[in-house]
């Protein structure tokens, strides 16, 4: 679970957060009304592996989910660190715009991590990804 408390943004967009390899937001914001936007929402995410699992905060300038998307910034944290350092207290995420690096954003997150029991398949596990030598080998 994470909190978006707020944020000094670049442009009006609307912050959207994502999970491992999503392509889909898991959670997204309204657009921001001011470059220093109070958001003060909740969000929920599922990981299935925090170890190797990313998380991603994006800024959307699109006006709403139906648009094209026009991201303005972006940064990528490896999601361990992200909850080690959320979960203390409140973190500043900085992110960066992709076209011009003197365009930055921050926001203020903070986090809850709960476990879930989750048993995974063999070919679900990042493990499988990372290690198929023995796999080419039988060929």
């Amino acid at each position: 679970m994470f909190h978006i408390i707020s944020g000094q943004i670049s442009k009006k967009a609307r912050l959207e957060v994502l999970l491992d390899d999503g392509y889909w937001p898991c959670f997204g914001t309204f657009k921001a009304r001011s470059h220093h936007a109070q958001w003060d929402y909740v969000g929920e995410g599922f990981m299935k592996e925090v170890d190797f699992g990313k998380v991603w905060f994006r800024l959307n300038e699109a006006d709403s989910d139906d648009n094209k998307e026009d991201i303005v910034a972006v940064t990528e944290l490896p999601a361990k660190e992200f909850l080690t350092r959320a979960m203390e207290s409140p973190q500043t995420i900085e992110l960066k715009d992709p076209r011009d690096d003197s365009f930055n954003s921050t926001v203020l997150v903070e986090a809850k991590f709960i476990p879930v029991p989750v048993k995974l398949e063999p070919r679900e596990t990042v493990n499988s990804v990372l290690f198929p030598l023995p796999l080419l080998a039988s060929f």
